[in-house]
């Protein structure tokens, strides 16, 4: 059974910098919103529990997983929901060496039809939700206004059911391709 906290711990919103270095034995980060520069050289740190939005590392996070419930160092899970978005270059549905990660990204959670969180994917591709409940939920990319559409899943978008047997779902992806997109030539002009 996988481990789900009681209470929504408070999330820390806003770091400029943070440096852990120097052989600190610092093994879990606490629940971080942003973080423009984070320095984490010679720690413990073995996963994320979550971090939404980070701009520079001096080690490449796509190295670290997020932490799910079996992590070494016993951090605290901070999400039931996870996935990458990307450009889906070769519409293989799955992430490839020429796919593009796509960052900054509107992803909507609907908790029984009703819109419940907004999230953001991060630098990486990566977004996360926590659900604090167990329910019926349903993951989408959020496309209103962009020139791409979802192309995996093929239906668009991921239904959950969150329980006590079952609350981790992992790989939930999107995979995006650009729009059909007609353009008209109105006028040609040659210079003589």
């Amino acid at each position: 059974m996988s481990k789900k906290p009681t209470h929504k711990p408070s999330r820390i919103s806003l770091f400029s910098s943070l440096s852990i270095g120097h052989n600190n034995p610092i093994a879990c980060l606490p629940n971080l919103n942003y973080i423009d520069t984070l320095y984490f050289t010679n720690t413990n740190i073995n996963c994320f529990s979550h971090l939404s939005v980070l701009n520079y590392s001096d080690r490449a996070i796509t190295n670290y997983p997020l932490c799910n419930t079996f992590n070494s160092n016993g951090c605290d899970v901070l999400w039931n929901i996870e996935g990458k978005t990307y450009i889906d270059e070769d519409t293989s549905c799955s992430i490839g060496p020429n796919d593009i990660v796509f960052k900054n990204q509107k992803l909507n959670l609907y908790k029984n039809g009703v819109l419940d969180q907004q999230t953001y994917s991060n630098g990486y591709g990566d977004y996360d939700f926590d659900t604090f409940s167990f329910d019926f939920y349903k993951t989408e990319f959020d496309t209103t206004g962009l020139p791409f559409e979802v192309n995996c899943p093929p239906q668009g978008f991921y239904l959950d059911t969150i329980s006590a047997v079952d609350s981790m779902k992992y790989d939930r992806d999107f995979g995006l391709i650009c729009k059909d997109i007609d353009l008209a030539v109105t006028t040609i002009f040659r210079r003589t």
